[in-house]
Formats: C-alpha cells, structure tokens, sequence
C-alpha cells in the first residue's frame, strides 16, 4: 500500500503508522512527517474528513481512482491550491456578505458591521487596480507557492494597495475559510499595516519635538531680548534724572 506524502509530495509505502483513539497516524519514512487521519473504511469515490488534535494539520484520506493501493493525504491547503487555480471571478463576492466589508449579511438594509445602505453600493467603491488584479490571477494559478505571495505583499505595500490586497485575501476566506494561504496572507497584511503606522509615528514624534524645542529657545530668546530691553530702559531714565 501507498500513499502521496502531503509535505513531501513523494509517493512512500505505508510502512509506519498507529491508531491513537479513531485517528489513525501516518508516519512518512522520507521525510519523517506525520499526519493524522480519521479511521474509517476507505471508499473509492469519497473521502474522508480526519479529526487531528488541536494544533494538528486537518487532512483527508482520499483513494486514487487510477490505482486501487494508492491513497493520497489531502490537507487544507493543497485543497485551497485546487481551488484557487478553477477560480473564473476573483472579484465575486459569496452571496449573503455585504459587498463592501464581506461580513454576513442581515435583514435590514443596510449592513450591521460597515453601516452600508445595499442598495446605495457602488463597485467603484472597492475598485482594485488593474495591475494588482492581473497579479493576483496570476497568483492564484501558482497558489502555493510562499515567494509569490510574499513578492505581492511587498510589492502592494510599495505600491500603497495594501487596503486592496487585503480586501483579495478576504475575498477568498469568505469562500473558502480554511484556506491557509489566505488567512497567513490576510494576518502578514495587518502586521505590515501595523508597521508602518508604528514608523509613520517614529517619525513624526522626533519632528514634533524638535518643533517644541525651538518654538522655546524662540520664546526664550524673545523673553531675554524684552528683560534687556527694560532693564536699558531702566538704565536709561536714571542717568536722565542724575544728568
């Protein structure tokens, strides 16, 4: 018996394996990962969805339809690849989330999170520019792939699209939530928004400072020229008088 390793991608014979409770344990003898699978009678045209324990990698055990004694573990995010790369619109947004923000939509008219009127939304409003969105096609057909993702981030937060980038990440969460890719892709945009107000503050707190200390020295300038000023004055009326 085989099976299609997930984190190594080879192919391996089921050689090291333990039930712990219903969860059967699959220990690849390649590269020595190990993948928890939920024990059950394995069916040819199903799979079967695996309960790991917390912290675990959720994974499926799925029988090949070419050959009868390979099996292949299927994770969340080699799915998310296979899912990612059939996307027709990457702009559509799942019925029942606002069009704007993408949280679930209410009865009421307008959305209990953003406060948006539905029937006063606009598509101009959440617009992505053309090159953000012919990259992110092209990231999707390679959806797997950490450099690409990390070259866009970099590149939309150049670029001053981050608001925008976020929004794509979003958009594929409200249709697949367990994607890996794109919660690791929403979470780096917010660290990198974070970063960059907490600089845009560095900034300005020294600049800030720097005009305090000289609007003082002006007004201690200002107080010495007034304090000579009188005291000449002062000088001044006491030779008139002993003159």
């Amino acid at each position: 018996m085989k099976y299609l390793c997930p984190s190594c991608e080879r192919m391996v014979d089921l050689e090291r394996f333990r039930l712990e409770g219903t969860t059967l344990w699959v220990s690849c003898p390649k590269c020595a990962a190990e993948h928890g699978v939920e024990s059950a009678p394995v069916s040819r045209s199903s799979a079967l969805a695996s309960r790991p324990p917390p912290g675990g990698t959720r994974v499926s055990l799925v029988s090949s339809p070419q050959a009868s004694n390979v099996l292949t573990l299927r994770t969340a995010a080699t799915e998310a690849v296979q899912l990612a790369q059939s996307v027709i619109d990457p702009l559509a947004v799942p019925e029942g989330r606002c069009p704007k923000c993408l949280a679930e939509q209410s009865d009421e008219l307008a959305c209990p999170q953003c406060g948006l009127v539905y029937s006063r939304f606009s598509p101009t409003s959440v617009e992505v520019p053309s090159w953000l969105l012919d990259a992110w096609r092209e990231l999707l057909a390679d959806w797997g792939s950490p450099a690409r993702h990390e070259h866009l981030r970099s590149d939309a937060s150049q670029r001053g699209a981050l608001s925008h980038l976020g929004r794509l990440y979003r958009l594929r969460l409200a249709w697949f939530p367990d994607d890996p890719w794109a919660e690791l892709g929403r979470a780096e945009i917010v660290r990198m928004a974070e970063v960059s107000v907490s600089a845009g503050l560095a900034k300005a707190q020294p600049a800030n400072q720097e005009q305090a200390t000289s609007r003082g020295r002006l007004f201690a300038v200002i107080a010495i020229v007034l304090l000579l000023g009188g005291a000449l004055a002062i000088l001044g009326s006491l030779l008139l008088k002993t003159s």
